[in-house]
């Protein structure tokens, strides 16, 4: 197409490919939603936000939002904060609840969004199994699983399941199936 990227080297090919999407928000508004994100995975659940922001704007109902999001540092790799921020103590502010997880500041333990998932294991499990939420994982693959794998024991122990039971219960929820996942 003629368009030169400053990044690249002079005479450098770029090859790129474009996929259809299913990630995307659920069809009812009201439907409520579970997010976690780390790092650049962050991007998809922005414009979730945006769109439940748009609707809510307009009046209409809106499902509760809970976003796990994790970086290494907040001052330096929370993308769009002031934005979620924003959204949280504005248009959202009885709908989105935000959870950080940072894993590289100074004298503080790392901590993980998986770790943060397990914290609110009981909330999660509780938007998911009793309110139908939709789950969605976008990030790493290792942070993907460990989250699939810490939701699972919360959910197989709120509801007396043997490894089996909950192995069906995710293959039909889609919990568990690429680095940006959802629950359909």
């Amino acid at each position: 197409s003629g368009q030169t990227y400053p990044f690249l080297a002079s005479g450098t090919k770029l090859h790129a490919h474009i996929r259809k999407s299913t990630f995307k928000l659920p069809a009812k508004a009201a439907t409520p939603i579970v997010m976690v994100a780390a790092g650049t995975g962050l991007a998809p659940f922005r414009g979730f936000l945006q769109e439940r922001a748009r609707l809510r704007s307009m009046d209409r109902e809106v499902g509760p939002m809970l976003l796990f999001f994790g970086c290494r540092d907040p001052e330096e790799d929370f993308l769009y904060k002031t934005e979620i921020e924003d959204l949280q103590n504005g248009v959202l502010k009885d709908q989105l609840n935000v959870v950080t997880a940072f894993s590289r500041v100074p004298g503080q333990p790392k901590t993980y969004v998986q770790d943060r998932v397990e914290e609110y294991a009981s909330r999660v499990c509780d938007l998911v199994l009793e309110e139908s939420a939709i789950f969605y994982i976008c990030g790493s693959a290792n942070m993907a699983r460990d989250v699939t794998k810490r939701l699972g024991e919360c959910i197989k122990s709120r509801n007396g399941w043997t490894d089996e039971q909950l192995k069906s219960w995710s293959e039909r929820q889609k919990i568990g199936r690429a680095s940006c996942r959802e629950r359909v």
